[in-house]
């Protein structure tokens, strides 16, 4: 039997968390009874240098000699790809990615199973009505969706009245072996002086992920401690502000703005205990890579993910959103109880092997295989 086709759309091969599961899907399953191709919405991003050899690249904001907004020329160029490789499958992430997905299934009449992932809590992530709407409107006619978390399926089923039989839960793969590799190579220079204990987050520097949350707590910690650096790895539209926050705070000398990190797990693994503040997610990976790297975790229980992954005080710690007096304990806690610390770096360490690839990767080989061989 011959290779199923796969056209894989994307907004980009940045650093995100999406593009990452990305990466790892597509690096275990193409040339193993999948043909890949990728799509991308920027032709831009980090791993670029991760995407097997002899995959094809389609970059759909490239211009064809018609002036149309980006937007536009984005639907269009990938209604044009869908009808030219007549790929089996159709996979899109992100919820933007599925809109245009979508679409274009609509404008090339396409013969493909279409499946689109969602990755985020969309009723807390899309603000705008006509994103709403569009929603709303073109996910009924995907042929599956694939929700990263039971609380993101929940939140498809209530706020867009998807069809419950039409939603499948994949949690995101990791690929342990190369998270525990990259823990172990050196701390970059840049770090070694830093005074400890040490509190790291990373994600990116947005509403989202709720930073300016963390530094409060973390302000209150100091109080208290008077010792010690907050890392916070990533980047993002909010960094001045957030900068101007630790400022008024009296901590800026006490946070350390890592910025992007290629490498961000040998940082995880010699801190001393990774807080995440979100707001909102989906299934957040830094949960599951902090564990994989040997560190204690104290997350938000927000929605959703966290406590999908997290069993409050056996593997990790939850604490109610913006409550910075539970925090500021929980990081006490952990910095200072021995027992409980070895306890949940022991047990989130075990949890994180529940999202390796051997467990994740055969559900999309699964999915795909079923999907592809209808349309053979």
């Amino acid at each position: 039997m011959s290779d199923i086709n796969v056209l894989f759309v994307l907004s980009s091969l940045g650093g995100g968390g999406a593009e990452r599961v990305a990466v790892n899907v597509v690096s275990a399953l193409h040339g193993q009874g999948f043909n890949f191709s990728l799509a991308l919405m920027k032709n831009e991003g980090v791993y670029f240098e991760e995407i097997p050899s002899g995959i094809q690249v389609y970059d759909l904001e490239k211009g064809n000699g018609i002036a149309l907004p980006v937007s536009i020329r984005r639907v269009v160029n990938l209604t044009n790809l869908v009808s030219r490789l007549k790929p089996e499958v159709v996979l899109s992430f992100l919820w933007s990615c599925n809109i245009r997905a979508i679409l274009a299934k609509f404008f090339s009449f396409s013969k493909a199973k279409f499946i689109i992932s969602e990755r985020i809590y969309i009723e807390k992530d899309v603000r705008r009505l006509q994103d709403k709407l569009g929603i709303a409107f073109t996910y009924r006619f995907a042929d599956k969706i694939i929700a990263v978390s039971e609380g993101v399926r929940d939140g498809l089923i209530k706020y867009f009245k998807v069809l419950p039989d039409r939603i499948t839960t994949i949690y995101n793969p990791f690929d342990l072996e190369e998270i525990k590799k990259k823990a172990g190579e050196p701390l970059p220079a840049e770090f070694r002086n830093l005074s400890r204990p040490w509190v790291v987050s990373a994600g990116r520097l947005s509403y989202q992920k709720n930073y300016s949350f963390l530094l409060k707590a973390y302000a209150e910690y100091k109080k208290v401690s008077g010792e010690g650096t907050f890392i916070i790895m990533g980047k993002g539209e909010m960094e001045d502000e957030l900068k101007t926050i630790a400022r008024k705070l009296g901590i800026e000398n006490s946070v350390y703005w890592a910025g992007f990190q290629k490498n961000p797990y040998s940082i995880m693994k010699n801190s001393d205990v990774f807080v995440l503040g979100s707001h909102y997610e989906g299934f957040p990976n830094v949960i599951v890579e902090a564990m994989a790297t040997g560190v204690p975790v104290i997350s938000t229980d927000c929605p959703s993910g966290p406590s999908e992954i997290i069993t409050n005080y056996l593997n990790g710690i939850l604490v109610p959103v913006n409550d910075t007096e539970k925090l500021c304990k929980a990081i006490l806690e952990v910095l200072k109880n021995p027992d409980l610390r070895q306890k949940l770096i022991a047990e989130g360490y075990k949890r994180a092997a529940d999202f390796s690839l051997d467990k994740i990767i055969p559900q999309y080989r699964n999915l795909l295989e079923s999907f592809g061989g209808k349309n053979k």
